[in-house]
């Protein structure tokens, strides 16, 4: 701190030169020393220390821009001078200055060092901005907010924050807490540095528009699942950027035919053309009207077997593409055959058509009606017992009664008696 030039004379003698650690504005530095001792002396020694440095006859306190050192009898005896530079001392090097001794009849005086006598700059960082949020317009300008302030003065200081401040994004795309550049701010005097801030920003998505959408009518298939979405035309891109759409209707609210209104149909976006990204731009749910009309459906029914009057009642089979529907028969002709619900009942002789029908539902069209013919003939019955002109079972000459299966009386007449065989209407026996 000191350098070792000194004047020699009778009066006040300095001794004890020593150098100094290097401070930072608003600091004050390590203390250094010297001994101020006289004799002779005309008054009391006045211990000046030049601008920037302060003095003390105490470690740690007392310190100030002079001292006094009373002179008893004309002398001062040995006496530790503690010097420092002021934590007010400006930014810059304080090499070669001088601390004078003066009074008591002659000046002395000790000199800092030539060199290593630096006060540096203090350094401030900027607090109270932060970035504005922005939509997505395809660069990376940023917009400051706040009220910017300087955190870090020393020694009470106060100073508006100086300096053009402008800030960047380090890219242009969307996305949360990204980081950005900030310059332009100024340090408020020689005595400080100032470290640019670096806060972040958001980029929001764009929002674009598109014209109405429209829904693909389907036919019944018993699902809830609507028709293709045909999207609209989209609008509001970022220069000559473009993106694409597609989308995707919500489920009907039932499976039924019919109409359904304010269907809400959801986006997506893919990327585009000339740098279009997706995720630079967003497209709101829209809605549309989606239609499912009602199914055909279709008859299957199989020829049918000839059967005789003795035949048993049996049952249809037709069957339908219709989940769910039964289907109708009727006959043309009831005196041959009769219909309830699925089961024909064989009455007599002769022809008839069974027709399969089904009328449809509020998701079925009505079936094209299939119709089949059923031929019954007259059975060979089976002879159970006569009566003969009043005596069973021995046929002679003469009229008689036969009974047949199931009841059935049929008269006869024969010209020749005795055991063989006769027709008794369409019986043998």
């Amino acid at each position: 701190f000191f350098s070792s030039r000194r004047r020699h004379t009778r009066y006040p003698l300095v001794t004890g030169v020593q150098t100094c650690a290097l401070p930072i504005y608003g600091t004050a530095s390590s203390e250094r020393t010297f001994t101020v001792s006289g004799s002779a002396l005309s008054g009391n020694l006045t211990v000046t220390a030049p601008t920037g440095l302060q003095v003390s006859t105490t470690s740690g306190s007392g310190f100030a821009d002079s001292l006094s050192l009373t002179a008893t009898s004309g002398s001062v005896s040995g006496t530790t001078i503690y010097v420092r530079l002021k934590a007010t001392a400006a930014a810059g090097n304080y090499n070669s200055q001088n601390i004078s001794v003066t009074g008591g009849g002659d000046d002395k005086s000790v000199t800092t060092a030539a060199s290593g006598n630096t006060v540096g700059q203090a350094s401030l960082t900027i607090t109270g901005i932060s970035i504005t949020a922005k939509v997505y317009d395809g660069n990376t300008t940023a917009s400051i907010s706040g009220t910017p302030a300087y955190s870090g003065l020393q020694n009470g200081e106060s100073f508006s924050v100086s300096g053009t401040a402008t800030a960047t994004f380090t890219d242009k795309n969307v996305g949360t807490s990204k980081a950005v550049t900030v310059s332009g701010y100024t340090a408020p005097s020689a005595n400080y540095t100032v470290t640019q801030p670096t806060p972040t920003g958001n980029i929001t998505a764009k929002a674009l528009s598109i014209t109405a959408p429209t829904i693909a009518s389907k036919t019944y298939d018993g699902t809830t699942t609507a028709g293709a979405v045909a999207v609209g035309t989209l609008s509001g891109f970022v220069g000559t950027e473009t993106v694409t759409a597609t989308g995707a209707a919500a489920a009907y609210p039932s499976a039924n035919a019919g109409t359904y209104n304010s269907v809400a149909i959801t986006y997506t976006l893919a990327n585009g053309t000339n740098g279009g990204l997706a995720t630079n731009y967003s497209l709101a749910a829209g809605s549309a009207t989606g239609t499912v009309t009602k199914a055909d459906q279709t008859i299957t029914f199989g020829a049918l077997a000839a059967k005789t009057t003795s035949d048993a009642a049996f049952a249809l089979s037709a069957t339908t593409t219709a989940t769910g529907l039964t289907i109708s028969y009727t006959s043309s002709n009831p005196s041959v055959a009769t219909v309830a619900g699925s089961t024909v009942t064989i009455v007599g002789p002769g022809t008839t058509t069974i027709t399969a029908s089904q009328a449809g539902d509020g998701n079925y069209n009505s079936a094209t009606a299939v119709s089949q013919g059923l031929t019954v003939t007259q059975s060979l019955n089976t002879l159970v017992s006569w009566t003969f002109e009043g005596q069973n079972n021995t046929p002679a000459s003469g009229t008689g009664t036969a009974t047949l299966i199931g009841g059935t009386t049929s008269t006869y007449t024969t010209g020749t008696g005795g055991t063989g065989t006769y027709e008794i209407g369409r019986a043998h026996v």
